[in-house]
Formats: structure tokens, C-alpha cells, sequence
């Protein structure tokens, strides 16, 4: 577990804890602030999904939370920074938008709004948009040298990956064709360490099949990678970017929604073709109806996962080889993003 305590230690675990209580709708009370207001048990305020924390983001270099939610501020865009004797403090109102996505100097965001991919320094108010309104757009992601953002939109009739440069020196190019239906924003796009190549999910090769295929930046040529799963996460690269784990089901088996397989999937550009590999383990990943994806270690040596045991969800780490799970927090309740 000494791997593990060294993770710990790192802003991810922080982020999953934050998601819990950073933002709060008025009369919940805040963070700190004692205990929530009392609530009439009724319908509307059991399914409260209005109110509170939809996602979080953590900055690269560990300094500042993005929270998307809905909290004293408004529906948009909370910052949290961490505070001088380690944790985050209190989040304030930032920006109207949803889907943050930070740059890889950890010093701007990329985030939707208006049906533009926006960009704004920590901190600053003003955010600049770097296209013109498109249909559907959601999820940005930067390159790993932070000068393109991938993002999805609708603008194609279907869920398709788009790029624009991060200044907005030109306009959004089409990068997939039909990867997805136009009702079905579940995924988000995951550049390859070296930016070269991106993974994404697709039911192009069977409208009723989630497989991964991977896309090349430059010419757009697209390969179907899997065969055997059906992916219930966003695809995550391995460091080294040699190998994917993603949460998925096995296409002949019948499966429950939440629980899942961890795949790796590895020889990427085998001969052979890649290969699906089940991570041997003795539970199984939450993937929570696609709200969760896998982590690795910096080494790609550990997955990490949210397991759900007794109504209570905690992150568990797997060697990527296979052996027995092991959990490595101890929290109360559940986790909605990381």
C-alpha cells in the first residue's frame, strides 16, 4: 500500500471529498458553516439534482478546484484554492459555464457556454471565446502541450469530436464522423500523452455496440480498437500511453448497470491487433450509469476505482497486473465525480 498512500497525497482524493458539500444550495448551509437547514421530506427535496455539485476539476498543479454546480452564487462555475495549511478553501462564484477543463499549466480553464468553448485565466472574469456558437457543445479537453481543445458537439447531427485552437486562430474541424448518436453525451474525448491521437467511444461499427476506437489529430484516419466490450466510462490512457483502462461489460454477458469490469486494453498497434484484458480482481468497479472512469498511478503500475459496498462508495486500487483489491479511503456516502 505504499503506492497508494503516496496517491493519496495527491489532489485527486481531495477532489472526490470536495464534491460532497462545496457547493449548496441556499438555506443548506456551507461548508464549515454548521449543520444543513432542515428539509420537508418531499419528492422534489429527495431528488434534489438541481442543487450543489454536478463535477469537479483539479488543477495540474494541485492549487485550485473547478466546480461546476449550482450554489449561493448561482448556477456556473465555483474556484476553490488551496488554502495555506493544506485543503481547499471555501469556493466562490467564478464564471457562468459548465464542464471545466484545466490546461496542462494548471494557470486556465476551458469550459461550454452559449455553444462556445471558452477560455479564462485562474481567476479572471472575463472569459474569451474561441469559436463561434456550435449545436451541443460539451466536454473540452486540452492537448497535453495546451494548444488544441478537443470537445464534442452536435453540430454534425451526432455526437461528434471537434478541434479548435486554443487561441482561436481558426475555426472548429470535424475530427469524427457519426461516432455517436445525437441523444447520447455520456462520453468525453481522452488525448494520448504524446497529443498525437485521441480515444473516444463509438457505435459506428454496431449502433447497439460501445466500442473504442482511436482517431489520429493530423489525418483524422480512425481504427475500431475493441471487440469484446461494451464501454461504461470514458476511456483513460496509461501514462506512458501504451495501454487504456476503461470501465466496460462484456458483450455476451448480461451485466447490471453499475457494475463493471476494469479493462486494459494493450498492444495498441500490434500486429495482432490490441488485445481486451479483464482486470483479475474480487469485486467490481461503480461505474455509477457512466459517471465514473478509471484512474492510474503516475508509474501505470495501480488503477484506482469507486467500488459501492453497503450504500457507501470509497476508492479501491488494483494492481493493472490483477491480485486482490484493496481500499484505500474510508469515507460516508457517495462519490459523483472526481
Amino acid at each position: 500500500m505504499k503506492g497508494a498512500n503516496r496517491f493519496l497525497g495527491t489532489p485527486w482524493i481531495a477532489s472526490l471529498i470536495l464534491v460532497s458539500g462545496a457547493c449548496v444550495a441556499p438555506g443548506d448551509g456551507m461548508p464549515g458553516g454548521g449543520a444543513p437547514a432542515e428539509l420537508d421530506l418531499t419528492l422534489d427535496n429527495i431528488h434534489r439534482t438541481s442543487a450543489g455539485v454536478r463535477g469537479v476539476a483539479i488543477s495540474p498543479d494541485g492549487r485550485n478546484l473547478a466546480i461546476s454546480g449550482s450554489g449561493p452564487g448561482g448556477s456556473g462555475l465555483y474556484l476553490a484554492e488551496r488554502a495555506d495549511g493544506g485543503g481547499f478553501g471555501l469556493p466562490g462564484f467564478w464564471l457562468r459555464g459548465s464542464n471545466p477543463a484545466w490546461a496542462p499549466a494548471g494557470d486556465r480553464i476551458a469550459f461550454a457556454a452559449g455553444g462556445e468553448i471558452r477560455v479564462a485565466d485562474v481567476g479572471d472574469v472575463e472569459a474569451r471565446p474561441v469559436m463561434d456558437a456550435m449545436e451541443g457543445v460539451r466536454a473540452p479537453a486540452f492537448s497535453p502541450d495546451g494548444r488544441t481543445i478537443a470537445f464534442y458537439s452536435t453540430e454534425s447531427g451526432h455526437q461528434d469530436i471537434w478541434l479548435v485552437p486554443t487561441d482561436g486562430s481558426g475555426p472548429p474541424r470535424q475530427l469524427t464522423d457519426a461516432a455517436m448518436a445525437l441523444d447520447d453525451p455520456r462520453f468525453a474525448p481522452a488525448w494520448s500523452p504524446d497529443g498525437g491521437e485521441l480515444v473516444y467511444v463509438s457505435n459506428a461499427s454496431d449502433y447497439w455496440h460501445d466500442d473504442l476506437w482511436i482517431v489520429e489529430v493530423e489525418t483524422g484516419d480512425r481504427r475500431q480498437l475493441t471487440r469484446t466490450l461494451m464501454a461504461m466510462s470514458t476511456p483513460v490512457w496509461s501514462p506512458e500511453g501504451d495501454r487504456i483502462a476503461v470501465f466496460g461489460t462484456a458483450k455476451d454477458e448480461y451485466w447490471y448497470e453499475d457494475l463493471s469490469y476494469i479493462y486494459v486494453v494493450g498492444d495498441l498497434d500490434g500486429a495482432a491487433g490490441p488485445s481486451e484484458r479483464i482486470v483479475d480482481m474480487q469485486v467490481y468497479a461503480t461505474d455509477a450509469a457512466m459517471r465514473h472512469a478509471p484512474s492510474w498511478s503516475a508509474d501505470g503500475g495501480v488503477i484506482y476505482f469507486p467500488y459501492l459496498e453497503r450504500g457507501t462508495v470509497n476508492v479501491w486500487a488494483v494492481p493493472a497486473a490483477g491480485a486482490v483489491a484493496t481500499r484505500v479511503t474510508h469515507m460516508e456516502g457517495t462519490i459523483s465525480g472526481r
